[in-house]
């Protein structure tokens, strides 16, 4: 901002310029500074009113409110005949206010969308080449130099563009970070899977043996959060279950199997509930497995086809008879 001879204050581009401050200052003032200013007219109640909607009364309080404020000013006028009269006149204050409040206008203002910066006009103020804009136009809001940037349209599909791009950045970390998860856990499950292999008869295998095992089946699920065997009861609970229904490490791995391939895994999302499901039907799976011999070593399944087939000579030789 600078002073110059004229009687008010000018703004020179770029500057940042205070905000102006409008709690104390009436919403009728600021409208009379403001067609004072812009309209060039004579400041006194009486003619204001012959312009305006409001009476010489109300008028008479606003322009009071400007004087008490400092933006307006009684000045003493000679006439050429060399006498005095009082002048109503606007302070370097007044237009420092008006100034301001001009100057604070931002170049993405939403009123401004309905006016149309045109540089083609030759003559007039600056102020002059602004003109209004229909409602069927594209609404471009002006920047100060002029430049017509984008429209409000474009400025929300430019942010919901920004918002895409940043869920897709989501989308990829959190591509990233399961890809990484499963890679940890696969190195967890390989470190426990080569501590069991080295007891290659599952029949010997204990309970610690046989949660991890149900672990490393859960884990296969991304729709199952995370789960540590170390902070649940499942070892307690299957050693218990292996007493009261004589199974071992293998009959429980088969049941495993039969239990995963049977339930619908996508309606779980907490593995304790895997957990107790599978207790649930701890008895019926070691029948069903036990029944159908599906937990028998290759040693024992030889034992038994040799077992079915001395059955199967016997009842061929009863029926041909002596």
């Amino acid at each position: 901002m600078k002073e110059d001879k004229v009687p008010y204050v000018t703004i020179e581009q770029p500057v940042k310029c205070p905000k102006v401050q409008f709690k104390d200052i009436s919403a009728k003032s600021i409208g009379l500074l403001f067609f004072i200013i812009s309209s060039d007219t004579s400041i006194s109640a009486e003619a204001l009113a012959t312009t305006l909607l409001e009476g010489e009364a109300a008028i008479a309080t606003g322009l009071k409110e400007l004087r008490n404020l400092g933006f307006l000013e009684l000045e003493n006028i000679r006439s050429r005949e060399g006498t005095f009269t009082k002048q109503t006149t606007v302070t370097p204050n007044g237009y420092a206010f008006f100034a301001l409040a001009i100057a604070q206008i931002g170049p993405f203002n939403s009123h401004f969308a309905q006016l149309f910066y045109n540089p083609a006009i030759p003559s007039g103020s600056s102020v002059g080449k602004f003109i209004p804009r229909s409602n069927e136009e594209a609404r471009n809001i002006i920047t100060h130099d002029g430049y017509l940037a984008p429209t409000r349209a474009e400025g929300e599909l430019r942010k919901q563009e920004e918002s895409e791009e940043e869920q897709r950045h989501a989308l990829k970390k959190l591509e990233r970070e399961r890809e990484e998860w499963v890679a940890k856990k696969k190195r967890s499950q390989g470190a426990q899977f080569k501590a069991r292999s080295k007891k290659p008869d599952k029949k010997t295998w204990t309970p610690t043996d046989v949660s991890f095992e149900f672990a490393d089946k859960i884990e296969n699920y991304w729709n199952i959060e995370p789960w540590r065997v170390t902070k649940t009861r499942f070892r307690m609970i299957l050693a218990d279950m292996r007493r009261r229904h004589n199974t071992n490490g293998l009959i429980e791995c088969v049941m495993m199997d039969v239990f995963f391939e049977q339930e619908n895994m996508s309606k779980f999302h907490d593995a304790n509930f895997v957990m107790m499901s599978f207790f649930h039907r701890f008895g019926q799976l070691s029948q069903y497995v036990i029944s159908r011999g599906l937990a028998l070593t290759d040693a024992e399944v030889a034992e038994k086809i040799e077992r079915q087939k001395k059955v199967s000579e016997r009842s061929l030789r009863w029926m041909n008879g002596p």
